[in-house]
């Protein structure tokens, strides 16, 4: 369980540097509007075109679901399974 809280830990921390950096390009270009993908991150950090090793890897309908998730904004994917995770290992309260 520690271990999980941790890596839900980290997936946020990483969601919200995702989410700053969308924002200070946003300043930067003077009001326009951008978001980085979670492709674009992994192309930026890697070089690998996600989109292609998907298709390559996966059943055609699984690939259709990764995809989109991938052209989702990266802080968005980062942060969801941040959260998800974070509430799975949250753990049951004992009653008092």
């Amino acid at each position: 369980m520690v271990v999980l809280r941790l890596f839900a830990l980290i997936l946020l921390v990483v969601a919200l540097i995702l989410l700053g950096a969308d924002v200070v390009s946003t300043f930067e270009l003077g009001g326009q509007f951008v978001t980085r993908s979670l492709e674009t991150i992994v192309v930026l950090l890697s070089g690998v075109n996600l989109s292609e090793w998907i298709e390559a890897t996966f059943p055609a309908a699984m690939a259709s679901i990764l995809i989109a998730i991938c052209h989702l904004p990266g802080w968005l994917s980062t942060g969801v399974l941040g959260v998800l995770l974070a509430f799975l290992s949250a753990g049951r309260r004992k009653p008092q």
